[in-house]
Order: structure tokens, then sequence, then C-alpha cells
């Protein structure tokens, strides 16, 4: 007997020997493959923080050139208007001239690698040697030949400093090609300005000495025209950016085509006009150049934020890539702990607790609700478990209930908390369902001259006149009356009505759409109106009433907006 009971022992421990062994591999093998993995993780993250890093070194040092080659060709201003000044602004434009050449050196001071400074700084002091002689020299003794030298040989400089800037480019692309895209970008709006200040100092010459338009520079003007169209063309591709970035880079492009390639461009060739055709009375050089670069200052302004765009992103991505890498150390390190931990715990009284835990987490993996059992003997420590099993079925209830709002949710538009087209639609066919027992209406209706205020107030102040218009139509909701945005400002009506009420429907949502005041952050009020179309179902077919009210949206379109039209055959 005694030695029965001794094998029966003997065999329970090599059991759960046995057990121990094949719990215990499980975390031994889970703490390898997170050690493995974690590597491969942080390896990836790593990368990223490091090419963030390095995408922020390049693109601030591309920053620092093209800084320089703006305050260079901004020179040129300051240069064009002292060599026009007579004597009694001599003085003052020769100290503008001096802290603009200030700038310039202290922009070119901090290009440390620029290729081959030493013949730039050369060219660049000859040039202003050309323009202090046409300075110091008395107003009525400069002659044409004179200061247009001086003029062509400030704009050599800056066409010799561009060429710099595309081997500083092409050198940064060939170090890192994910900056080819923004690399192209900086530099085509560094060219752009450029070429826009090179076209007004060619009219400074023949403005301030009242003679016509030398045909070279006629012929360089219209060169310089063209180029700068195609620059302009060019400029609308921002790929790369991200919505939030592009909807910057085109808001500044805006305000450039508004300044410069509408005035601009406009003072530009008025003056040429008045050139060939001899009008000097109004032509007066210092004029011209204030004018001129107060419509080139948006060209600036662009590249400085497209340079600050960068920077974020590349300082963003660093931190994100770090913070990531930190996550997943600690995550690993948390887990082999825990891992370890586990294995030193794992003994033979845990196997009969599992099991009566795995079939009780069966039955909540099948949505079955149950009542707490009795639980076997265990270990003190696995009581949080059978706790925790408990508390699991509760939440798994909770989660029940969330989910029934999350279905509600879904169905919601985010911006106007009106239905969305596909709750509408699928309500909208419950209802036709029921034809031809009750008749059904359907409004369709959309903003008028939307993109417009969208374009002139900016794309937060149409959301407000959407949100505006929705509370028009929320008030208008009742049992028999839903309310739905398609998307953009196109917005529907479902009514279990005939036409009496539909229309009636539509002339109060008329009303009170013409009385909304919608304010924009400048204290601007915004005119709202609607057009609207009215159908009434003729057949159960969702499709056809939407096709027909839809017509009838774009005949009150065409015939004026801001009006109702109906299929009964005309205005209400």
């Amino acid at each position: 007997m005694r030695l029965f009971v001794i094998l029966i022992v003997m065999r329970d421990c090599r059991r759960h020997s046995a057990l121990f062994l094949r719990l215990a591999v499980v975390p031994g093998v889970a703490v390898v493959l997170v050690m493995m993995l974690s590597g491969l993780v942080c390896y990836s993250f790593y990368q990223q923080l490091t090419e963030a890093r390095r995408g922020n070194v390049e693109m601030s040092r591309l920053h620092r050139v093209l800084t320089a080659a703006y305050w260079l060709s901004a020179e040129r201003g300051p240069a064009n208007v002292a060599m026009t000044a007579d004597a009694t602004r001599r003085a003052a434009a020769k100290a503008e001239l001096a802290q603009a050449r200030n700038q310039t050196d202290l922009a070119l001071s901090r290009l440390v690698d620029l290729p081959d400074s030493q013949a730039l700084q050369a060219r660049l002091s000859g040039a202003r040697a050309a323009v202090d002689r046409v300075v110091d020299t008395a107003p009525s003794q400069r002659t044409l030949a004179d200061l247009q030298d001086a003029i062509d040989g400030m704009a050599a400089t800056s066409a010799a400093f561009q060429d710099r800037i595309h081997a500083v480019a092409s050198a940064i692309i060939k170090r890192m090609h994910t900056l080819a895209s923004p690399v192209r970008l900086a530099v085509g709006l560094s060219t752009f300005r450029n070429r826009a200040g090179l076209l007004g100092s060619m009219l400074i010459a023949p403005i301030n000495m009242r003679r016509n338009l030398p045909p070279a520079n006629r012929t360089r003007v219209n060169q310089l025209i063209g180029e700068i169209n195609a620059d302009w063309d060019q400029l609308q591709f921002h790929v790369g950016l991200e919505s939030e970035e592009a909807a910057v880079f085109d808001a500044w492009r805006n305000r450039t085509r508004e300044r410069y390639m509408t005035h601009g461009l406009a003072l530009v060739e008025n003056t040429v006009r008045q050139l060939q055709e001899a009008e000097y009375t109004t032509l007066n050089a210092a004029d011209f150049t204030a004018r001129y670069v107060l419509a080139m200052q948006p060209v600036e302004i662009w590249r400085h934020r497209f340079f600050e765009i960068l920077e974020h992103r590349y300082a963003e991505k660093a931190r994100r890539a770090w913070r990531h890498l930190v996550t997943v150390i600690s995550a690993a390190l948390a887990i082999m702990v825990v891992a370890f931990l586990a294995i030193g715990r794992i003994y033979w009284r845990l196997q009969y607790p599992f099991l009566h835990v795995s079939r009780d987490v069966v039955e909540l993996a099948h949505d079955r609700i149950f009542r707490a059992r009795d639980r076997p003997p265990h270990d003190k420590a696995l009581t949080p478990l059978f706790d925790a099993v408990d508390i699991l079925a509760d939440r798994l209830a909770e989660r029940r209930a969330v989910t029934h709002q999350l279905r509600q949710l879904a169905d919601m538009d985010s911006l106007t908390d009106l239905l969305n087209r596909r709750a509408f639609e699928r309500q909208a066919r419950q209802w036709l369902a029921g034809y031809p027992n009750e008749p059904i209406s359907l409004i369709s209706l959309d903003i008028d001259h939307f993109k417009q205020i969208n374009d002139r107030y900016g794309h937060l102040a149409g959301d407000r006149v959407l949100c505006e218009l929705a509370n028009v139509l929320q008030g208008l909701t009742t049992d028999d009356v839903i309310a739905s945005r398609f998307g953009g400002d196109e917005f529907a009506v479902l009514i279990r009505a005939g036409w009496a009420r539909s229309q009636a429907i539509a002339g109060q949502l008329q009303t009170a759409v013409r009385g909304l005041e919608v304010g924009t952050d400048d204290d601007v009020t915004i005119d709202v109106a609607v057009s609207i179309g009215i159908a009434e179902a003729t057949s159960s077919d969702l499709s056809s009433l939407m096709h027909a009210a839809d017509e009838q949206l774009y005949a009150a379109k065409t015939q004026g907006r801001d009006c109702i039209r109906t299929t009964g055959g005309g205005p209400v």
C-alpha cells in the first residue's frame, strides 16, 4: 500500500513537472520573440529618428542659402533707389542701401560651405562698386549705359548665386532622395522671387533717364515674364505636403497671385507701355520700386512659411520617432519582467484553475452571460484572475451598450450632427416601403456660391455656414421630417407628407436661411442663400425620387438661385 502511494505521488510529481515545463516554455519563447521584435522595431524607429534629424539639418542648410539669396536679390531695390535718387534723397537712400548690404553680408557670412564663395564675393564687390560709382555721380551726369551696367552687374551676381543654389540643392537631394520634392519646391520659390526682382530692375534705368525702353531690355522683360509664368505653373504642385501643410501653402500662393501675379505684373506692363509711348510725366523710379517691392512681399513670406512647415514637420517626426523608441523599449522591458515573474510563479496548482477560467472565457467569447460558479481550490494569487473574469463579464455587457451608441454615432455627420447619407438613405427606403399608402416628398438643397464663400472667407467660415444651416434643418425635424447632409454643401430633407406640407417646410427653410447672420473672424457678415428642389415620390424607388429632386434643384440653380423649384411645374 505504501509503495502504491509512493508511485501515485511520483506520477503526480512527474505530471506537474511536465506541466510546469510546458507552461514555462511559452513565457520563455515569448521573451525571446519580444526581444527580437523589439530590436527590429527599435532599429526602425531609430532610422526614422536619424532621418528626421538629417532632414531637419539639410533643410536648415538650404534655408540659410535661400535666405542669403533673398537678401542679395532684395539689395537690388535699395541700390536702384540710391542710383536714381536726387540730391535731396541721396543721403537717406545711401543709408538704406548700406543697411541692405549689411543684411546681405550677414546672411552670406553664415554660409560656411557655399561652393566657390570667394569668386561670388569678388563678383558682388565689383557689382557694388559699379553701383557706388553711379550713386556718387551727379544726377545730371548719369548716363543710361552706366545705370544699366550697374543694374546688370547686380543681376549677374544674383544669377551666379542661383547657380550655387542649384549645386547645394543637388547635393542635398543626392544625400537624401526623400527631400527631392520639398527641395525643388523651395528652390522654385527662390528662383521665382529672383526673376521677379530682376524683372523690375530692367525698367529702372529707362524710367530714371526718361528714355524709351531699349530693345534689349524689352526682349529681356518679355523673356522674364514668360519664365515667371512658367515658374508660377510649377509652384502649384506641392507633392509630399500633408493636408494642413498644403492648405497653408495654397493660402500664400493665392495671396501671391493677388498681389504679384495680378497687381505686380500689371504694374510692369503699364510701365512698359508708358515707356514705349514716352509718357514720362507720371514715371518715378523710387515710386515704381516701392510699389513693385510691396507687390513682391508675399513671395518671401510664402517661402518663409514653407520652411516653417518643413521645420515643424521634421521636428515632429523626430519627436514622434523618439517617443515610439522609448515606448517600445519600455514595453519590451516590461514584457520581459512580467514573463520572468510569470515563470517563477508557475506551479501545479495553476492547472485546474486555469481550465476553470478557460471555460469561463469561452462562455464570454460566445457572448453568453453567466453567473459566477463555485471557485476550485487555487493559490491566492489567482483570486484577482477570477475577479477579473467577473469584471470582464460586466465590461462586456457595458461594451455591448457602447457598441450600440457607436452605431448611432456612425449614422451622424461629424460636422453638422445631421444624419449622414448612408443613414438617410436607409431611413428613406423604410419610409418608401409604405408607398403608395402614404405620400413621401424629398427636398434637395445646397448653398448658393458656397465655393466663393470658402475662397473669400476661408474654410472655417464655410464650416460655420454649414453648421448654421444644419441648425435651421434641426429645427424643422420631427417624427415625419428627417434632414441629412449628403456631403459638401448638399443637404436633403425627407418628409412623410405630400405637396402642401413639403412646400410649406421649404418656404420656412428659405425664410430662415435668408435671416441667417454668419460672422467671420474679421467681423464680416456672410449673406447665405440656398437653392431648393422638391419632388414627390411616384414609386418606392429612392433613386428616382432623388433624381427628380436633383433636377428641380438644378432648375433652381439655372433660374437665378435663392429660389424653390418643384416637379409641379414652376417656382414656389
